[in-house]
C-alpha cells in the first residue's frame, strides 16, 4: 500500500477533495444542480470499501480525512455563475494532478483504482437526477452537458472513452441514458 505519508498534507487533501471536485463540476454543467447529486457524491465516497475493497489507497484517503479539508471549501460551488464557468476547467486540472500524483507515488493498481474511482463519481453525479419533465416524469437522465463533463473529466483521468451512442451507458449501480 501507498502510505498516508509519502504524500504532503497538500497533495493527500487534493486527493480527499477530488471526487467533491469532480461531482461538482459534473451536476454544475447543467444549471439546476440539485441536493440528489451532492448526495450522490457523499454516498460513493461513503461507500469506497465498499465498491474498492482491495484499493487500500482509497480507504485511506476517507477513513480520516484530510487536516484543514472539508467538501464545504470548495468555495465556487457556493458562487452559481463562477462556478458554472470555471469548475468543469478546475475539475479537468484537479484530475491531470492527481493522476500525475498517483503516478509518482502509489502502486498502479492503486493508482487505477483510484482514476476509477473519479470516474465513477463523475457518472453517477450525472445519473443523480433528472431533468426537465413534469414532477421527473418524462425528463432527461443525463444532459448532453454532464455528458459532455463526464466525457472531459474521464479524458483527464486517462480512462477508456465513453460509447459514442445514445444508447444506455452501463456505470456501477446504474445507467446513463441520454435519450
Amino acid at each position: 500500500m501507498t502510505a498516508r505519508s509519502e504524500y504532503t498534507e497538500e497533495e493527500w487533501q487534493l486527493l480527499f477533495l477530488s471526487p467533491w471536485i469532480v461531482g461538482m463540476a459534473v451536476s454544475l454543467a447543467e444549471p439546476g444542480g440539485t441536493i440528489r447529486e451532492v448526495f450522490s457524491i457523499a454516498a460513493i465516497t461513503a461507500s469506497v470499501r465498499e465498491r474498492y475493497p482491495d484499493n487500500e489507497l482509497l480507504g485511506a484517503a476517507w477513513a480520516g480525512g484530510a487536516e484543514g479539508a472539508h467538501p464545504s471549501d470548495l468555495g465556487a460551488a457556493a458562487e452559481p455563475e463562477r462556478a458554472v464557468a470555471t469548475m468543469l476547467e478546475g475539475a479537468v486540472d484537479t484530475c491531470r494532478a492527481v493522476v500525475k500524483l498517483l503516478a509518482d507515488r502509489s502502486r498502479e493498481a492503486e493508482a487505477q483504482g483510484f482514476r476509477h474511482f473519479l470516474g465513477d463519481v463523475a457518472l453517477e453525479a450525472a445519473n443523480a437526477t433528472t431533468t426537465g419533465g413534469f414532477f421527473g416524469l418524462g425528463g432527461v437522465r443525463v444532459t448532453e452537458a454532464e455528458r459532455r463533463a463526464v466525457v472531459v473529466i474521464r479524458e483527464a483521468l486517462d480512462l477508456e472513452p465513453l460509447p459514442d451512442t445514445s444508447d444506455a451507458l452501463d456505470v456501477p449501480g446504474g445507467s446513463i441514458d441520454p435519450e
